[in-house]
């Protein structure tokens, strides 16, 4: 396989009620729900990305807060990767880069 779906950043804090609400971020969820149920349909990879502020006086996505969780529209099953990080870049001192060539993801999906 070397496609893989990849949710980064779909985190409470971004949503109503949220430190740090998006426009339409609701919206965009579902839209992501949508997409990832075809990829678990199809068995195929999945990797979301968290943010976990490590700024001193970090104003969103502080540890140990509501706001840091995953939004429930796009839940992590239990066998989908969640990789943690630190910054606004997904590879930034992460394990991304490896677990996408462990599992040699090497292009966009197709939904044909």
């Amino acid at each position: 396989m070397n496609t893989a779906l990849m949710l980064v950043d779909f985190q409470n804090d971004y949503f109503p009620g949220g430190k740090m609400e998006l426009y339409k971020s609701t919206e965009a969820s579902l839209n992501a729900r949508e997409i990832l149920e075809f990829f678990r349909d199809k068995k195929m990879p999945i990797v979301h990305m968290q943010h976990f502020s490590t700024y001193r006086g970090a104003a969103f996505f502080v540890p140990d807060t509501e706001g840091v969780k995953i939004h429930y529209n796009v839940t992590p099953l239990a066998n989908e990767k969640v990789i943690q990080k630190n910054y606004p870049n997904s590879f930034r001192d992460t394990e991304l880069l490896d677990n996408l060539k462990f599992n040699k993801i090497r292009r966009k999906p197709s939904y044909d």
